[in-house]
């Protein structure tokens, strides 16, 4: 059970890391000496945990990381509860109760990391002995016998600490991992602490989940804010769900409601979501014309890093200020969601781990934005003016540039101008869309964009029918999209604008002659793509294969609505 306390380990890290906040240290009612000291074993044996991961554990040892792993939980609960009572009752109540329980808790860790550290020394001293007597080759997968005790290794090999460094690291590619391996080496309990889907509250489904077979009704605690009355929550839990969290019924749980505005029928339409205060993944479905109706209770998910909103609607999702003061969100995915004008204060919340935020609409780029999110490096947004004669420099997307660590940009406009825009130059990844810039400029984009390697151009973005390259653009670009231009007619261009393209996608093209011959002579470039285009077009990109097979290229691919094309079919 080493990982699982490793993985509950790092889990209390980052939640003692969230609560000594500076900011919060000023309205939460902690003792920052004694969440220090807690901070500081929990690394000992974070650290101790790395250092010691290739050595084989006893069964001994293996139930000794159970129950550190139990006690991790268990000061994560305390936490939580004593965080959630102090936004909840805003006031000094119950703090000698978080000091003493900290207390306890960390003279439990404590004790358990003597017993672990004495017990890994006498192991590695009975192995060293049993070699020096004789000398034995064992592979990291073979079973030990050490002093008539079996050992086994339990995954801590060097593959699952590179999965752990995955699943921990605060990078924003993120990926999907499958947790696969023998039976109590902690996979469960991995999931337990970093990820969970809260749904709509519906009574036919699991809370959690959102499954509807062999469901069980709990009775959970139910946080209010600004009440001291006991609330309790019937929610419908699965058996799966239920087995995976073995302390759900500790669990507390917040509930976000979700109200339309406007009535239909002379009533208003609600929507529910109830949902854990101490995990850290929210993901809704199908919030059509919602908006928070209690937006304070926002700050009790005081530990949420991803939020993903999905809706099939245009209709804007309004976030609560509170939003501000979510110091561990890393990633904010919210259908048409609106964030709020931050309130200029001398200690405002940094929100540092922030690195995406996708689906915003009408982002306002202004000079406290930045400087609440100075490490985003993904950003999605669209502008649809609903308030007739704003200008578009009210949303100061001048200061884009501004953001240096920004790779990925998508940007949808009606008829949004952008023809005097400067984008940062860190980025990989941009998407622009309806944006009516003038082909001319894209020479600006192409020169000082050193390192963007796709492009994406949909719906009229650039306005004019010739776009004409110079030496010099898009020297690392690998993929180019252009999507439903009804404007250009003339594309001219030679090899040596496009050195590193792999991949050319051109679809809706209807005024479009040809694409420039040249384009197949880039060595790099392995497919081409064309979907309902004009025929003088589709036949010039045939003329373009046909031409590379006659030079003996066999790794460019066309392919024409969807279906490769072979030389010589008609």
């Amino acid at each position: 059970m080493a990982v699982a306390a490793y993985a509950t380990l790092r889990s209390l890290s980052h939640v003692l890391d969230n609560l000594q906040h500076p900011v919060r240290l000023r309205w939460l009612r902690v003792d920052p000496n004694q969440i220090k000291s807690l901070q500081e074993k929990v690394q000992f044996l974070l650290d101790f945990l790395e250092a010691n991961h290739s050595q084989r554990i006893s069964e001994e040892i293996g139930d000794l990381g159970r129950q550190i792993a139990d006690a991790a939980v268990e000061a994560e609960e305390v936490v939580d509860r004593h965080v959630v009572d102090q936004l909840r009752y805003r006031s000094q109540e119950k703090s000698h109760c978080m000091a003493a329980l900290i207390d306890k808790v960390m003279g439990k860790i404590t004790s358990l990391a003597k017993e672990l550290t004495l017990m890994v020394k006498e192991q590695q001293a009975d192995v060293q002995e049993e070699q020096r007597i004789v000398s034995v080759h064992v592979t990291s997968s073979e079973v030990l016998c050490s002093s008539g005790k079996k050992s086994t290794m339990v995954g801590f090999d060097d593959h699952l600490v590179r999965v752990m460094g995955e699943l921990t690291r605060s990078e924003p590619n993120l990926q999907i991992l499958s947790i696969v391996g023998m039976g109590g080496i902690g996979k469960t309990t991995l999931a337990q602490n970093h990820v969970i889907v809260g749904s709509r509250m519906n009574d036919e489904d699991c809370f959690l989940c959102g499954f509807t077979s062999t469901l069980q009704r709990m009775d959970l605690n139910e946080v209010q804010d600004a009440s001291q009355l006991t609330s309790v929550a019937s929610v419908l839990v699965c058996n799966t769900c239920k087995n995976m969290y073995p302390s759900l019924n500790k669990t507390r749980l917040v509930r976000v409601k979700l109200v339309k505005p406007i009535k239909w029928y002379g009533e208003s339409s609600d929507e529910e979501i109830l949902h854990p205060t101490t995990l850290r993944y929210l993901e809704t479905h199908n919030l059509n014309n919602l908006e928070l109706y209690s937006p304070s209770s926002i700050i009790f998910l005081w530990n949420q890093e991803i939020v993903h909103t999905y809706s099939y609607s245009t209709n804007t999702l309004l976030l609560p200020s509170k939003f501000w003061d979510m110091t561990q969100l890393r990633h904010l995915n919210a259908s048409n969601a609106v964030l709020p004008d931050p309130a200029i204060t001398q200690d405002s919340i940094i929100m540092e781990n922030l690195q995406s935020l996708s689906n915003i609409r009408n982002f306002r780029c202004t000079e406290e934005v930045l400087k609440r999110i100075p490490n985003l490096k993904k950003l999605g947004v669209s502008f649809y003016e609903e308030k007739r004669g704003i200008d578009w420099s009210y949303y100061c997307l001048y200061n884009l540039v501004r953001l240096q660590k920004l790779e990925s940009l998508s940007i949808k406009g009606k008829d949004l101008s952008l023809e005097n825009l400067t984008f940062p130059t860190s980025l990989k990844k941009l998407s622009l869309n309806a944006c009516n810039i003038p082909w001319e400029k894209m020479t600006t984009i192409g020169s000082l964009l050193p390192n963007l390697e796709r492009l994406k151009l949909e719906a009229n973005t650039f306005d004019g029918h010739e776009w004409n390259q110079v030496e010099g653009e898009f020297p690392r670009l690998k993929v180019l999209k252009i999507y439903h231009n009804v404007h250009l007619k003339w594309w001219r261009a030679e090899k040596i604008h496009f050195p590193n393209l792999e991949s050319l996608i051109l679809r809706l093209m209807f005024k479009l002659l040809e694409i420039p011959s040249v384009i197949g002579d880039i060595p790099t470039l392995h497919s081409i793509s064309v979907q309902y285009c004009n025929d003088s077009f589709i036949d010039s990109a045939k003329q373009i294969l046909e031409e590379q097979r006659g030079y003996g290229n066999e790794s460019l691919q066309l392919y024409i609505d969807e279906k490769r094309y072979q030389v010589g079919s008609s």
